[in-house]
């Protein structure tokens, strides 16, 4: 495994497990939407996480449709975890010799 993917992993394990302890210590729903529109600071680092996971999506379709894979399941993923997606998407993509992320 090289040095990125490793460094991909942990990122990636770290965050699932912070993501699990917020989704059973955080609150629910109500929560998240009383907070949104209660604080302009979420309301903007909310949007730009939109933007940035939009510009990831693009990436990933492109990315996906050069190898010769499908990029949908990706695309629909993000939509539903977030940074999970893409993250995990960076670990099993398959890289070309001598390609490094």
């Amino acid at each position: 495994m090289s040095a990125s993917k490793a460094l991909n992993l942990c990122v990636l394990v770290l965050f699932v497990a912070f993501t699990g302890w917020v989704l059973l210590h955080g609150g629910g729903l109500a929560e998240v939407i009383a907070a949104f529109g209660a604080n302009p600071w979420i309301t903007q680092v909310s949007l730009d996480l939109c933007i940035a996971l939009a510009l990831v999506c693009v990436w990933m379709w492109r990315d996906a449709r050069a190898r010769g894979a499908s990029p949908l399941p990706w695309i629909v993923a993000t939509l539903f975890t977030g940074s999970i997606a893409p993250l995990t998407y960076l670990l099993v993509r398959p890289t070309s010799a001598g390609e490094e992320l």
